[in-house]
């Protein structure tokens, strides 16, 4: 991914609420807002509060990594968070359930792969994790049917 000065990602979840290790490989530093998953819950009920057209549209609105709020609201809400400042060479791993954002501090390069472990609660079945219910949810559909990637393998 070639980062730009200002550039980031919206709050979110990992997909299926899988792990994520993201590597720094060159370039200007990358600033994260991590949330502890224990404090989820929290999240969306803040989101819904600042954002209730998106949860009317689709009760999973934050998959679609629209959200953005500031470290200062999350402080008056009283929800936790850590800040990374990730530098070319360094590593940030993101716990499964965790919501985080990234913003670039300049232009970079870095990469990202979710994972699971085998003893990932996340990976045994679709429980607990939030399902979209608006228009994009057809789009969404057609391109996991054309991978086949909710299809069991012997």
């Amino acid at each position: 991914m070639l980062g730009r000065t200002g550039s980031g990602t919206a709050w979110h979840i990992e997909d299926m609420k899988f792990f994520s290790v993201n590597y720094l490989h060159d370039g200007e530093p990358k600033y994260w807002v991590i949330v502890p998953a224990c404090y989820e819950p929290q999240m969306r009920e803040l989101f819904k509060k600042y954002f209730p057209d998106l949860y009317e549209e689709c009760e999973a609105a934050d998959l679609h990594k629209n959200v953005f709020v500031v470290p200062q609201l999350l402080i008056a809400e009283g929800i936790p968070f850590k800040t990374i400042r990730q530098l070319p060479g360094e590593y940030v791993i993101t716990f499964p359930g965790a919501f985080h954002t990234v913003v670039n501090g300049g232009t970079n390069v870095a990469e990202a792969i979710n994972f699971a472990t085998r003893d990932c609660t996340c990976t045994k079945g679709t429980s607990g994790v939030a399902k979209c219910t608006c228009s994009e949810k057809e789009g969404i559909e057609a391109v996991a049917e054309s991978l086949k990637i909710y299809e069991k393998k012997p």
